[in-house]
């Protein structure tokens, strides 16, 4: 995702865990500049010290920039592979862009900051699901949403792209040759990107 801009983002997850052993298990978030070749640790989750088993969490992490037009973000795991899983229910990242000076600004040094997310998604429904989706979401500006679906190997299955209005608006998506499976739905406006698991039962 093209970051450039930003000063600043926060990504937020709801998570649970199930079967981690002790405080050497976990997970971890890493962030790419270069679009994917390299990723460093920027935090991390252990048992024991951040969760425990099989309780639901919500926790966000500020990130400072500077960031890049290709930057990535991924979750991986740090288990003994004997069932241990993290469940991932919801991933919202936003930032704070960059905004220059005015002419008459006292400090040439200063930048300000304002974050602006313009997508507020409230519903996604049935899920899990058949054939398709709806998405109930509040849009403070009209405009384009990116729409991706991707497996849980991170591969892309399906891309739309939605207008919507300003204020309440309701999207249908159609998923019926869609393989079974767990899927992470991701919705973007260019400000804001919400990240939802959808499962498909066929």
């Amino acid at each position: 995702m093209d970051l450039s801009n930003y000063a600043e983002a926060t990504v937020e997850v709801t998570y649970q865990a199930r079967s981690m052993d002790d405080s050497t298990e976990g997970f971890f978030l890493e962030m790419s500049l270069d679009g994917g070749v390299t990723f460093t640790q920027v935090e991390e989750w252990n048992e024991g010290d951040e969760f425990v088993n099989t309780q639901n969490y919500t926790d966000a992490v500020m990130i400072s920039g500077p960031f890049t037009s290709t930057t990535q973000f991924r979750f991986r795991c740090n288990a003994s592979g004997q069932y241990d899983f993290v469940y991932f229910d919801k991933i919202v990242i936003t930032g704070c862009e960059i905004q220059p000076l005015r002419s008459d600004a006292t400090s040439k040094e200063e930048q300000i900051k304002i974050e602006k997310p313009e997508l507020s998604l409230s519903n996604l429904y049935p899920n899990p699901t058949t054939s398709y989706v709806n998405l109930d979401l509040t849009a403070k500006v009209e405009g384009d949403l990116d729409i991706h679906l991707f497996d849980i190997a991170g591969q892309l299955v399906r891309s739309y792209t939605e207008n919507v209005m300003e204020g309440k608006n309701s999207i249908y998506l159609e998923l019926g040759d869609v393989p079974s499976g767990t899927y992470m739905l991701q919705i973007n406006d260019g400000k804001k990107t919400d990240i939802r698991r959808l499962v498909i039962m066929k």
